[in-house]
């Protein structure tokens, strides 16, 4: 079992050496929201944790910072980047209230598995959200309490946990924390915003 701790700010790219950049694009405000800046640029950027051998069943947390409405932040499992970035990903979306699970392959969305509404889907700063992967299902948690109903989905079977954010600021504090575990007690890695 390896343990590393580590910080990041979301100014530099990749966050540092301990990860690797699966997906950044940039997207024109009007795609993500009517509240967003004219003519901003708006980023979305993943990252997987780099040159650690997590097994297959693993959980990525994160504890929500500061976030504005029309952005998110969320977690990653089974991260690679293979094929321009292939991952399950579970978000908050603040603009909307809801959690959602999506499922991205090559680079592009694929498929909304999970949508997660109500007061289980809202979360504040402070709160945390975790996103199991065991086999072929897939199950978010707010606060360490299991929230939806769970999925399941075996497109993916291996990869790396790691975390995601959309941000129209890049300076904006959207995860405060982030751990990425293998559910059999295998590698851990802990991280601190240091913004």
């Amino acid at each position: 079992m390896t343990t590393k701790t580590d910080t990041f700010n979301y100014i530099e790219s990749p966050l540092s050496t301990l990860w690797t950049t699966v997906l950044s694009v940039g997207l024109k405000s009007a795609v993500v929201g009517a509240n967003a800046t004219s003519g901003s640029v708006q980023v979305v950027s993943m990252y997987k944790i780099a040159d650690y051998d997590f097994l297959d069943d693993q959980s990525a947390r994160i504890v929500i910072g500061t976030i504005v409405a029309f952005d998110w932040a969320g977690v990653v499992v089974r991260a690679s980047t293979a094929g321009g970035g292939s991952f399950y990903l579970c978000y908050y979306a603040s603009g909307d209230a809801r959690v959602i699970i999506e499922y991205w392959t090559g680079g592009a969305f694929s498929a909304t598995l999970e949508t997660i509404t109500g007061a289980p889907g809202t979360l504040a700063n402070g709160d945390e959200l975790r996103l199991d992967v065991t086999g072929t299902s897939l199950r978010a948690y707010k606060n360490g309490a299991a929230i939806g109903t769970g999925v399941t989905h075996s497109s993916l079977t291996s990869g790396q946990p790691g975390m995601g954010y959309l941000a129209g600021n890049a300076n904006t504090t959207l995860i405060s924390s982030f751990s990425g575990v293998d559910s059999a007690g295998g590698d851990t890695l802990n991280a601190q915003c240091a913004l």
